[in-house]
């Protein structure tokens, strides 16, 4: 099991555009889903310029402690309403201790967007940061940090795959 051995593949690469994003056994409703007014406070705490368009940046929050869910901020192009940023945390209800010696334990998330072909956004990068502390009785470690860094490129879209996929 070791020390990360609740995480999976799926944990090590989200996409915040999905409704419902699978994280340590959790199903928690993304920023985008079409009820996550009901479970988030969101708040305009900015606007900027990029290029031509104005860019809104959110705050979201969840509405109750006892939701798995993330809070942080997006950045949305208005216009299209498309994410081009995300910096969320898991909510306290969502993170759990991955195994005993685990003192503290945070997560952190920034993934950001690009347009494509046909106005299709998608991630171009993945960004996690895992801080922990460890220690049992009389045996205290370091304060740790790994960040783990993700790029996605040479995207085709809509191609032709071959059948032997769908075997």
């Amino acid at each position: 099991n070791g020390l990360f051995g609740e995480f999976t593949a799926i944990d090590l690469f989200l996409n915040f555009y999905e409704d419902n994003i699978e994280i340590l056994g959790h199903n928690i409703m993304g920023p985008t889903h079409p009820r996550a007014l009901e479970y988030y406070d969101v708040e305009l705490v900015g606007q900027r310029s990029l290029d031509d368009h104005v860019v809104h940046d959110i705050v979201i929050a969840p509405k109750s402690e006892l939701q798995p869910a993330f809070a942080g901020t997006l950045a949305v192009l208005d216009g299209e309403f498309s994410i081009l940023e995300v910096t969320l945390k898991p909510s306290r209800a969502t993170l759990r201790r991955p195994s005993a010696g685990v003192q503290q334990f945070d997560l952190a998330y920034r993934q950001q967007y690009r347009a494509f072909a046909d106005g299709m956004w998608l991630p171009v990068d993945f960004h996690i940061a895992i801080d922990m502390e460890l220690g049992l009785t009389g045996l205290q470690f370091p304060y740790m940090r790994r960040d783990i860094i993700q790029r996605l490129s040479a995207y085709r879209v809509n191609q032709v795959l071959p059948d032997s996929l769908f075997g």
